[in-house]
């Protein structure tokens, strides 16, 4: 009997657990829509240092704190990855268009 109700918990457990998760994969393409989070989370990810070495010669401590931003940064990329695999590289283009455009400015 202990059985059938540890199981029924646990159902009712996988189907909000289910719930929460699409919530927060729909949150994501939602907020993917507007420019300002797709600029905001192009920064969130190079802050992280995902697009560079997390290992920094000869001091560890540093290491260990590029590890751990870095794994944020993979968190979140993981993330925007699920919820709207284009996102990735619409944020870079949109960067790379803002660099281009600014250096265009400059001239």
């Amino acid at each position: 009997m202990d059985d059938l109700i540890d199981r029924s918990q646990q159902e009712k457990r996988d189907k909000r657990d289910k719930r929460k998760r699409e919530r927060d994969l729909s949150d994501i393409k939602k907020l993917a829509e507007m420019p300002e989070f797709r600029r905001f989370g192009y920064r969130v990810l190079s802050m992280c240092g995902n697009y560079q070495d997390a290992y920094i010669p000869g001091d560890p401590h540093a290491t260990s704190y590029s590890c751990g931003r870095k794994s944020i940064g993979l968190w979140v990329m993981g993330e925007f990855m699920i919820a709207k695999p284009e996102l990735i590289i619409q944020m870079q283009r949109e960067h790379n268009s803002e660099v281009r455009s600014a250096q265009n400015e400059e001239e």
